[in-house]
């Protein structure tokens, strides 16, 4: 059994009979991902960020989500209010700061990832705004 990452690698067959005798042999691998092969949930996303509109981390950018056609990103208050709720295509779908067409104070917020694939819960995280 071997284990390997996504991408080009070569590995080594050794093979061998039952009196001793073995070859080997190396081979070229590539790998490639379709679907949804990763077996942990996303983290890779800022935390914080400021929507002030300077160009520099003014939505919630959530690294490789777009992977997982079926997500829904959920922004809550500490109150449990829900905020904001979007299906992530990319970074032109990040949470920008506001609700009902204002500005959410400075503080922290709960972000709720829901994947909804086979296998694959939800996620929570923190995050916090900040201008």
């Amino acid at each position: 059994t071997y284990a390997f990452g996504i991408g080009v690698t070569t590995v080594t067959w050794i093979v061998s009979d039952g009196v001793g005798n073995t070859a080997s042999c190396e081979q070229t691998v590539t790998v490639k991902a379709t679907g949804n092969c990763s077996s942990k949930l996303l983290t890779d996303f800022n935390s914080g960020f400021s929507p002030n509109g300077d160009g520099i981390a003014d939505t919630l950018v959530i690294e490789g989500l777009e992977d997982y056609k079926n997500n829904v990103v959920k922004i809550y208050d500490l109150s449990q209010r829900l905020l904001f709720s979007a299906h992530y295509r990319g970074p032109g779908d990040g949470w920008d700061g506001t609700h009902k067409g204002g500005m959410v104070p400075v503080g922290s917020y709960v972000c709720v990832i829901d994947y909804n694939e086979p296998e694959l819960g939800h996620q929570t995280k923190m995050i916090y705004v900040n201008y």
